[in-house]
């Protein structure tokens, strides 16, 4: 008995290429998402297979195989970063991918390892629900069903190309039936499914307070905050202000909501014709506010608009959401009335300095306190003529202010970035004698003319100040465009350096290549927002609203499910047909189809193949009855013989052998042929 005998027979090339393939991009995303030791691992153990398959040697004993997985199991269970979730069943999968590859003897080990890979695959859509994960997810389902129908291929006889040929012909009439489940299978309102221990992790964007440097930690991030859509025109530069949290309560550093904007705004919604309806995308950031064009009037549904027109969700964003809200932007929130613990609030002063006090009672006195009615509009001009004077700069890299941090960034650093400008004005008008309070959130977004929806990204995180003015309420006011007014329409460049650098800000490229990057950037995120709001944005509302549109208003789950039982029986009754006039000729193999063809050109010439006569007696009739066709008939006649009855030919021979078959059915044409005078 040979060592291969008593090892299994090894893999067909041809199955043995798309296995390996199959594997290896089953696992590939993963690789920076597992420990480094287990790719290392997993990557050793894959090249130990590949050179046994290609130069032959010995399986290793069983007691090996299972010191090894007891080994993976004890290092599994000592690297994942807790014993259950996600990333620890990840991270055993991913192993046990590696460890397959010890025992590949048997026929139902490499089936088994084809499903292994489709696990892995669907693991890739908990981290990464893209457009381009989808299309790895296809690819690798097709490059497995071709291992699989290579494996079933005892002969050999397909190659790796043909096994991807038959792969695609059996996987595309599924196609259609799984567009008709998508649209048809019920969905239910709220998540089939989560996993809120994991998704919460990792996510950016404001935390529940503000301090001196916050922001700016934000601002250096390219990621996406969210997409905004909307019915008509696209605010102007000047109004794309996204409101997010007001900050009211701080001890001079740390800045916090407080108890007064959280509370639920007691009347109904205002309403007016020149509202603008939006709808936003938001990414998961894990916190309860949603991002609204500044200010929101209305509450999308799961959410409610506080006193400080805030948006609070019923629970912390840790999916991706999509809301539909109304907007006026420049509206004043005039929901304060007089005095009220509001407006108390929002003087309250925290400890500072003498320098600052003396600052702000100065643009009191001369705009009408402590004799006269306190023009609050005059204190505030006179706060934004001070930032315009002196030698402020807007800066990503702010200086350490110390204990005292509102003097220090007005008397001395006089550098920082839009939360020290914000927190240092709303100082200010409170010393001064002006409810003020601060708003976060972000400021601009880049139009994408592909997909006609503004994209915000972290790096346009804002924060600006409000002021409460006598019969205009709470008014926007935003001290850092007294200094950087370019930030209005401009997004600032993420740079750092040594010293308090002004902020820089971003230009468009000129020239084709800078059109081009842009144009395939914007393509890319309109697909990816387009597959978010269609594909995965597909829920019980959507459905509903499709069904509304065809007709079916008032669709239930149980109507759902019977729709989707009628339209999939009429499909597979369809294919069904298909199949059944096709014949047993749909799934030949491509030598079997091309000689068949050959077969039926051949019955107009007369002399038609009988039933039990093989390729090459039938070669010697033609020759007998219609010697003008004999060259002919034997150019498809004897690669015809090769490929089905000769010893495995390998992939390449074959796949020649395959092209001359076809070549020479297509130039069998024996009404195009001179008719010779007789049969010999």
């Amino acid at each position: 008995m040979t060592p291969a005998a008593a090892n299994g027979p090894r893999l067909p090339p041809a199955a043995g290429v798309l296995l390996f393939a199959t594997w290896a991009t089953a696992l590939g995303p993963h690789a920076l998402r597992v420990p480094g030791w287990v790719v290392v691992a997993v990557a050793l153990l894959g090249a130990w297979r590949i050179r046994l398959e290609l130069r032959g040697g010995r399986e290793l004993p069983r007691w090996l195989v299972f010191g090894l997985t007891i080994l993976g199991a004890l290092g599994v269970a000592l690297s994942a970063p807790r014993p259950l979730g996600r990333d620890a069943a990840l991270l055993l999968l991913f192993l046990l991918g590696g460890l397959k590859l010890l025992e590949l003897r048997q026929a139902r080990d490499r089936v088994l390892l084809v499903f292994l890979s489709w696990f892995l695959v669907l693991a890739n859509l908990l981290y990464d629900p893209s457009p381009a994960a989808a299309v790895h997810m296809g690819a690798t389902v097709l490059v497995s069903a071709g291992a699989l129908v290579c494996l079933s291929d005892a002969r050999g006889n397909l190659g790796w190309r043909g096994g991807l040929g038959v792969a695609g012909r059996l996987l595309a009439p599924a196609l259609p039936l799984a567009l008709v489940v998508f649209l048809l299978f019920p969905r239910v309102p709220g998540r089939l499914w989560s996993l809120p221990a994991d998704v919460s992790r990792g996510l950016s964007g404001f935390s529940e307070t503000m301090s001196p440097g916050s922001v700016t930690d934000i601002a250096l991030s390219d990621a996406v905050a969210f997409r905004a859509d909307f019915r008509g025109t696209l605010p102007p530069s000047s109004q794309r202000y996204w409101r997010g949290l007001v900050l009211q309560d701080t001890d001079g550093v740390r800045w916090t909501a407080g108890r007064s904007p959280q509370e639920v705004l007691a009347g109904p919604p205002e309403t007016t014709a020149d509202a603008l309806e939006h709808e936003v995308t938001l990414e998961p950031h894990g916190k309860r506010w949603l991002f609204a064009l500044d200010r929101p009037v209305s509450a999308p549904e799961g959410a409610r608009l506080t006193r400080g027109s805030e948006l609070r969700a019923a629970a912390p964003v840790v999916h991706r959401r999509r809301y539909a809200v109304r907007s006026l932007p420049g509206g004043s929130g005039g929901e304060t009335q007089g005095e009220s613990p509001e407006l108390a609030a929002a003087l309250a002063l925290p400890a500072v300095s003498a320098r600052v006090r003396g600052l702000a009672q100065e643009w009191a006195q001369a705009a009408g306190a402590p004799s006269g009615r306190l023009d609050g509009e005059a204190v505030v001009r006179q706060a934004l003529d001070f930032f315009r004077r002196e030698p402020f700069v807007y800066t990503l890299s702010p200086p350490l202010l110390g204990r005292d941090p509102v003097d220090a960034f007005l008397f001395e650093a006089r550098a920082g970035f839009c939360e020290h400008f914000a927190a240092a004005f709303t100082v200010l008008m409170r010393a001064a004698g002006v409810p003020a309070r601060v708003v976060a959130g972000y400021l601009g977004g880049e139009e994408n003319p592909l997909g006609g929806y503004l994209l915000v990204l972290q790096a346009d995180a804002h924060a600006w100040s409000e002021v409460w003015l006598e019969e205009r309420g709470w008014v926007r006011v935003d001290p850092t465009t007294a200094v950087a007014p370019e930030r209005i329409e401009r997004p600032i460049l993420r740079m750092l350096g040594a010293g308090s650098l002004p902020v820089r800000f971003a230009l468009p490229g000129e020239g084709p290549l800078a059109a081009g990057i842009r144009w395939t950037r914007a393509a890319w995120d309109a697909l990816g927002h387009g597959w978010n709001r269609w594909v995965l944005g597909y829920d019980y509302f959507r459905q509903r609203d499709l069904m509304a549109r065809l007709g079916y208003r008032g669709a239930t789950w149980r109507g759902l499910s019977i729709a989707l039982a009628a339209a999939g029986g009429v499909f597979l009754a369809g294919l069904a047909l298909a199949l059944a006039r096709r014949g047993a000729g749909a799934l030949e193999l491509p030598e079997v189809r091309a000689y068949r063809r050959f077969c039926r050109r051949l019955d107009r010439t007369g002399v038609p193949r009988r039933p039990h006569e093989g390729p090459l007696d039938l070669a010697s009739r033609i020759a007998q009855e219609r010697a003008d066709l004999a060259d002919a008939a034997r150019a498809v006649l004897e690669p015809y013989q090769r490929l089905r009855y000769a010893p495995q030919l390998p992939s390449g021979a074959r796949q020649e052998e395959l092209r001359r078959l076809r070549r020479a059915v297509r130039a069998f044409r024996p009404g195009r042929m001179p008719r010779s005078a007789g049969p010999k």
